[in-house]
């Protein structure tokens, strides 16, 4: 299983490499009046089905699922900032009926862009995250769902900026 999901993992990164190498790249530009538009992709790497979701969107999956998100940030002026984080917030549920909650943070992760040695600027920014539900919980309780909460922001290099969520609803 270790050496398939290797495989995959590497099949998902040069991918995402084709995917910058077919980002097209422009002049640095003298000035940009609107801002990159995000778009969300998530791949369900247990189904195998993926889906593209605008920013504000939300998703469902089973607890046992394993998403691979993509965060997209585009702009015909050139992408100058990503940024990809966000948390998650866990429901337990005892056999009385009481529930307890617990929530956590992700890491954000950012990348700046500048132009190149020819002063080109890519269109195109991405980055990526896997996603699993935390479905632990102690005591005897039983797990309900988990809601997980990204945060996506785009800029370009004149400071006009998109940012955009979507929710993940684990459910058992």
């Amino acid at each position: 299983m270790k050496s398939r999901a290797a495989f995959h993992f590497g099949l998902r990164v040069a991918a995402c490499l084709l995917l910058v190498a077919c980002g097209s790249k422009v002049p640095m530009p003298t000035s940009d009046s609107t801002p990159p538009t995000l778009t969300w992709t998530v791949l369900n790497q247990t189904t195998k089905v993926s889906v593209n979701v605008s920013p504000g969107g939300s998703v469902h999956a089973k607890g046992t699922d394993s998403l691979f998100i993509t965060l997209k940030a585009q702009d015909p002026e050139g992408v100058a900032y990503i940024e990809l984080g966000g948390g998650y917030l866990k429901a337990c549920v005892g056999s009385d009926g009481t529930g307890t909650n617990s929530q956590g943070l992700f890491a954000s992760q950012s990348q700046t862009f500048g132009p190149d040695s020819n002063n080109q600027v890519s269109t195109l920014a991405f980055a990526t995250k896997t996603v699993q539900a935390d479905t632990t919980c102690s005591g005897g309780d039983q797990w309900n769902s988990t809601l997980v909460t990204l945060n996506g922001v785009g800029r370009n290099f004149f400071s006009g900026e998109t940012r955009g969520t979507l929710s993940i609803t684990f459910v058992p």
